[in-house]
């Protein structure tokens, strides 16, 4: 009974790291691949001579934009821990930095101005994208170092589940041995007494006793 009820603590362990951990780091790793992908699609677009892409990567950024409210929104009621709500708060401020940089450098290259679109790049959008992307690195590690320490207390839990197991084993066995002992002690001696008055009987002394006990095969003999 111990044993299955440790095996199952483990198994309830392991769903549990399935459920929640592994869905968030998962989707936390997809925010942060499509910022990644979008600051240096916005970056393109700002240092190209080619003004049509601007065009170009509209429906592209509106679609990795939708995608990533997406994300947010399943990711916040699985936030867990005040460390993970405050880091995550902090991304969505950058987040707001960052977009806004993103539009008035991109809104400068539409406008025919290279220059200003450069400049916006560099002294504001990087800045802000470096920042906003190394925070969302930071929440897929924290995400990372949860799901390591969950696997580790399960690996705990294994061997000490099968060390569990071995020493009730040895104790059954242990039982057992000295069950049979006792039995075959309880079933050999009278046997043995049976024997060494019917041989001392078969030697012609009649004066011999034996103390019959219980009411079994054996007491009969």
């Amino acid at each position: 009974t111990a044993a299955i009820w440790r095996l199952n603590a483990i198994a309830d362990a392991t769903r549990a790291m399935m459920a929640i951990p592994l869905a968030k780091e998962r989707m936390m790793a997809d925010w942060h691949t499509q910022t990644f992908g979008a600051v240096r699609r916005t970056a393109a677009i700002v240092k190209s001579t080619d003004p049509s892409l601007v065009e170009f990567f509209k429906a592209d950024g509106v679609k990795t934009a939708a995608h990533t409210t997406e994300l947010i929104k399943k990711i916040e009621p699985l936030l867990q821990g005040d460390e993970e709500r405050a880091l995550f708060n902090r991304i969505g401020e950058l987040r707001k930095a960052y977009t806004v940089a993103k539009e008035k450098a991109v809104k400068a290259r539409a406008d025919g101005d290279p220059e200003m679109a450069a400049r916006i790049l560099a002294q504001e959008y990087m800045p802000a994208s470096d920042a906003y992307e190394g925070k969302q690195a930071d929440l897929v590690k924290m995400q990372q170092d949860h799901i390591d320490a969950i696997a580790h207390d399960i690996d705990n839990a294994n061997h000490n589940s099968a060390r569990m197991i071995g020493v009730l084993a040895g104790v059954a066995v242990l039982f057992g041995a000295v069950c049979a002992w006792l039995l075959a002690g309880a079933i050999v001696r009278p046997i043995r007494q049976a024997v060494d008055v019917a041989e001392k009987v078969a030697a012609g002394d009649l004066t011999q006793h034996i103390e019959a006990k219980g009411n079994d095969e054996t007491g009969a003999l």
